[in-house]
């Protein structure tokens, strides 16, 4: 008996039923994993997790899944629902139209989801028609510069917003559609307060974001504004539709080749993407504007277990490769990092050199353990006692991550060896190194204190204030922070880039403690931030830097006057009259 909860959509049981009765259900879950006859049932290598021996059971009659190995469960609808990100509508949906069983159109949450899947068709055929326009050509002539060809263009499906702050709102309501779709998935974005709605995106090439199965969820915009003070992307909010932390730009379009060449390369931009794709590398997937997350390695997982992680050529890449490890590793993966020549990134690899040169750099990805101590060999001396256990030390969080205790043990066995260790005080080592530094914040950001005082929880506040409002990253100073520097210095760069940032950036950068409170503040605020509360909040780090200056300068004015030089001591007293004005205005 197939039992949903009614907020998930609104079908009869026997029609539930009847969609499952005329699927083929061994045929959808062979999709995903190889099946054999066993008894009644069929068993296969589990989709959801690495293992050797099939304990994955399907019961063709009944459409039920369950891994003896994982313990994970369910329908055929919740199975598409975890491996394709359907909500449970569309995976009845889907189901329904293979089967040649017509879905009943009802009113209440079902038309909410189709209304927005059409608000994201429209803006989306919108969108390409604008880029072959007229007002498309500074667009076109940008692509043509980055080496994007016509063909690739229209396979894709990119297009164009133009400037103007109402140019699909005018396309939306000429056609006197409702506007509230559109709003719901960010097309459109409502001043809260004159109550004005105007586009999201103005003035830049649009790339279409997909499913796995292909529809169209959302948008990203690289701006051909050159103003240098606004951020160069803008993404679609979180919607419904659409979860960025999940979803992978270009795996729909990847995934068969990645499954042919048994491997994907992980870029993390959106021309990094299209770039390698256009010299013939289409294993290519990338982050849609935020950190690479464990949702975003789940989705992966069903067509390899082997990344390599191709990330700029920089300080910043080499962070971000490591902060992407850790959900690689956890999910199982085997993975391999590759870097681009000095200065380079994969873009410009791309274009730059001939395809055989390209796969060459990316084919000699290396194992992310070698590649780790090939890095410090490079930066640190290595071969000292105290340089040995500073390594193992960094390792430790990546082994750590390992979910398969087998594999950890060979990981384990390997750095031992490397270093001339025995294998049990690496282990024990390992065991006990958890809050180590990782390679992500060595040089760039780092590892921050748990909350336990006023200004830790006021720069946490701000730095949810940055992540609800990205316009407050434009005000803050990160020299103001003392605590969680690194995590501003994060936040500020991915504005930056693409115009907004995201809590999953600073997972590798906040303690659990400092994570959590800074989710519970984002959480619990009910409206986006002005700039205007972010200064009253910025004023009391600006207050405490006065304060501790001023502390310094009565500790020099007492030494000038045990030395007796009035003199000095008159300048330094005057100093902390100008600092306590200034503490004063603050207030």
């Amino acid at each position: 008996m197939i039992n949903q909860k009614s907020d998930r959509g609104v079908f009869s049981q026997d029609f539930l039923e009847r969609v499952v009765e005329a699927t083929n259900i061994i045929a959808i879950y062979s999709k995903y994993t190889t099946l054999k006859k066993s008894g009644k049932n069929y068993m296969g290598l589990c989709p959801f997790h690495r293992e050797k021996t099939p304990s994955f059971s399907v019961d063709p009659d009944r459409g039920l899944f369950y891994c003896f190995g994982c313990g994970k469960g369910g329908n055929i609808f919740t199975f598409l629902m975890e491996k394709e990100g359907f909500s449970f509508y569309e995976a009845v949906e889907y189901l329904a139209k293979q089967a040649g069983i017509p879905v009943p159109r009802r009113r209440g949450a079902l038309s909410r989801n189709e209304a927005q899947n059409r608000a994201v068709e429209i803006a989306y055929e919108f969108f390409r028609k604008q880029l072959f326009s007229p007002s498309g050509e500074k667009a076109r002539d940008y692509l043509s510069k980055r080496g994007i060809k016509s063909q690739l263009i229209r396979e894709v499906g990119i297009g164009f917003a133009p400037e103007g702050w109402d140019n699909l709102l005018k396309y939306i309501t000429t056609r006197r559609l409702d506007t509230k779709p559109f709003e719901e998935v960010g097309l459109l974005v409502r001043n809260p307060e004159t109550g004005s709605v105007y586009d999201r995106f103005r003035n830049g090439i649009i790339f279409p974001i997909r499913s796995v199965s292909g529809r169209v969820v959302g948008f990203a915009m690289r701006t051909l504004d050159e103003d240098p003070e606004k951020p160069k992307y803008i993404n679609s909010p979180d919607s419904a539709l659409y979860h960025k932390g999940k979803i992978l730009f270009g795996l729909d379009r990847a995934k068969k080749a990645i499954r042919q060449k048994g491997f994907a390369v992980i870029v993390e931009g959106y021309f990094d993407v299209l770039s390698l794709w256009q010299a013939g590398i289409e294993n290519v997937v990338a982050g849609c504007g935020t950190a690479f997350t464990t949702d975003h390695a789940q989705a992966l997982l069903r067509f390899t277990d082997e990344a390599v992680l191709f990330f700029d050529g920089d300080d910043a890449g080499l962070a971000a490769t490591y902060r992407a490890l850790i959900p690689l590793l956890s999910s199982g993966f085997i993975a391999k990092i590759a870097r681009p020549p000095e200065g380079l990134d994969p873009d410009d690899v791309a274009r730059k050199f001939p395809k055989q040169k390209v796969e060459e750099i990316v084919g000699k990805a290396t194992d992310w353990l070698e590649f780790s101590v090939e890095i410090a060999r490079k930066t640190e001396a290595i071969e000292t006692v105290e340089g040995k256990i500073r390594l193992v030390d960094r390792l430790a969080k990546y082994i750590n991550a390992i979910g398969d205790e087998m594999t950890k043990a060979l990981y384990t066995k390997r750095l031992a060896e490397k270093f001339e260790l025995s294998e049990s005080s690496v282990a024990k080592r390992i065991a006990k190194s958890k809050e180590a530094k990782t390679f992500a914040e060595i040089d760039t950001v780092s590892k921050t204190p748990v909350v336990s005082d006023k200004y830790a929880k006021i720069e946490l506040e701000l730095i949810s204030m940055m992540i609800a409002n990205p316009l407050v990253g434009e005000i803050v100073d990160e020299e103001l922070f003392e605590l969680y520097r690194g995590a501003v210095r994060v936040l500020k760069s991915q504005i930056d880039r693409q115009g907004s940032c995201s809590a999953e950036a600073l997972t590798d950068v906040l303690e659990e403690k400092a994570m959590s409170y800074m989710t519970k503040t984002l959480l619990s605020r009910k409206s986006a931030p002005t700039q205007k509360e972010a200064e009253i909040i910025l004023n009391q780090l600006r207050k405490r830097r006065l304060e501790k200056e001023k502390e310094k300068l009565y500790l020099l004015m007492r030494e000038a006057q045990k030395e007796g030089d009035t003199s000095r001591a008159a300048e330094i007293s005057n100093k902390i009259a100008i600092i306590q004005r200034k503490i004063l205005e603050l207030r």
